[in-house]
């Protein structure tokens, strides 16, 4: 990521792309002047992204810093313009496991191939928030298992 796509993410620049796409490696930022956690604070206080991808499936050693990965997430949790969500690969160990609690501006959730083991039960609360208006979630892979299974669900929502 470039120094000036940070920098438009964390000043709220008009002309960000809505859509940001992370390739979420551990040193994928070591020639920038921000850390994981940072970014995470600047998505976090973003007013105008709308999708978030977070791609993890490209690490091939385990994560070190773990308290800074798991930052990241409890930052872009507070983030309330983001409506669409993709996790891909992400390990137990690099995710925040009560961060998706938080997300109740989300329309959609797509977790692919991930381990996020007791962030299913922060899945949980945020389904049942009133104030959540998640209506897609799509679980493929992962912690269900290693046949690929898959969980999708629609909210189907009434007007009186």
């Amino acid at each position: 990521m470039s120094e000036d796509e940070i920098l438009k993410i964390k000043n709220n620049s008009a002309d960000i792309d809505p859509y940001l796409s992370l390739e979420y490696i551990e040193d994928g930022l070591s020639k920038s002047s921000t850390n994981w956690a940072e970014l995470g604070s600047y998505i976090g206080a973003n007013t105008r992204l709308q999708y978030l991808d977070v791609d993890a499936s490209v690490n091939e050693e385990h994560w070190e810093d773990v308290k800074t990965s798991q930052k990241f997430f409890d930052n872009i949790a507070l983030n309330e313009s983001i409506e669409h969500l993709i996790l891909h690969g992400i390990g137990t160990e690099m995710f925040s496991p009560t961060c998706l609690k938080h997300f109740t501006n989300l329309q959609s959730l797509k977790i692919r191939n991930s381990l996020i083991g007791s962030g299913y039960l922060s899945l949980g609360i945020l389904l049942r928030k009133p104030e959540s208006k998640l209506e897609e979630l799509a679980i493929e892979g992962g912690d269900f298992g290693e046949n690929h299974s898959s969980v999708s669900a629609v909210r189907q929502t009434t007007q009186h």
